[in-house]
């Protein structure tokens, strides 16, 4: 459990020039508050790392990794953050612009988008990482959650990139590799295959496959690619035409067992009692290896895989 201080950092002030007003949010991660800076009297959000955390030296990378980047992109349709330091208790933050409204995961929640809305969300989140792109980074983890439907002063809303904090440098080797168990970097739902297999060397291509699946599930209310656990789903973006094989080769040893029922459940296509030798022998083997430690793991559906005709 979270050890974040909670409402009780209410009233401090960070860094002798950001006074909290009030928590927003918290979560396993940390904390997010409305605070104000006290020279500009500026509204600002603060994002404060969970105090179990911030004796991680790899979390604490992720987090000075998501202020250094994010501080070099000054695009509109990506969040500002201003500053980056250390709360009394030792746990870093982060001050960011502060943003009304709310991110695409939850605007889906109360169902899919229309297809001209949805368009123009990503539009907006396309030139934000077009911008970061241009400056050679990846973000790496894009998706509905990490794109925020920020309401204007006018009424009018726009779309904010956020949460570069698993971002890489396009062209340098020793990428941040971050392990904590208490985080989750990226979803696998929106991962390209080349994410899935090493995400160490994955160029811009990563992102334009994400923006392409949020695209859909804005639209649909579906996610393209689902599975009720981590091999499930990775066969079905890695290996997609396999996983057509391993139902049909199901399908052909129930005629050889003189089953013909057509009420018979459809196993999951993972299934190594099922599958034929090709898709047990890639399910039961270690994943690809690749240099990176960093995990691709996320949290994962519970419903049941789609039937695969």
């Amino acid at each position: 459990m979270s050890t974040s201080p909670g409402i009780g950092l209410v009233g401090t002030v960070l860094g002798g020039a950001y006074k909290i007003t009030r928590l927003i949010g918290q979560g396993g991660m940390g904390a997010v508050y409305e605070g104000v800076q006290l020279r500009l009297e500026r509204r600002v959000a603060v994002k404060l790392m969970a105090r179990e955390l911030s004796a991680n030296a790899e979390a604490i990378a992720r987090f000075r990794r998501e202020a250094e980047v994010t501080s070099q992109l000054g695009h509109p349709h990506i969040v500002q953050v201003f500053d980056f330091g250390a709360a009394p208790g030792g746990e870093p933050y982060l001050v960011m612009e502060y943003l009304e409204g709310e991110d695409l995961a939850a605007a889906l929640k109360r169902g899919a988008l229309s297809p001209v809305e949805a368009a123009g969300y990503v539009r907006q989140a396309c030139a934000g990482i077009a911008e970061a792109h241009a400056l050679g980074i990846i973000h790496r983890d894009v998706k509905p959650a990490n794109l925020f439907l920020a309401k204007k002063r006018s009424g009018e809303t726009v779309i904010k990139v956020l949460d570069f904090g698993i971002s890489k440098l396009m062209g340098k080797q020793s990428d941040l590799a971050i392990t904590a168990t208490q985080a989750i970097l990226g979803s696998p739902y929106y991962m390209s295959p080349e994410q899935m297999r090493c995400s160490r060397d994955v160029d811009v291509r990563a992102d334009i496959w994400a923006l392409g699946v949020t695209l859909y599930e804005l639209v649909t209310g579906k996610r393209p690619f689902v599975g009720d656990n981590l091999a499930s789903l990775m066969m079905r973006v890695l290996w997609p035409r396999l996983s057509v094989y391993a139902v049909s080769s199901w399908r052909i040893a129930l005629r050889s067992r003189g089953t013909t029922s057509t009420t018979s459940p459809l196993p999951d296509v993972t299934s190594t009692e099922c599958a034929p030798a090709p898709c047990s022998s890639i399910l039961t083997s270690p994943a690809p290896v690749c240099a990176s430690t960093e995990p691709v793991a996320g949290p994962m559906s519970t419903s049941p895989p789609p039937v695969i005709a």
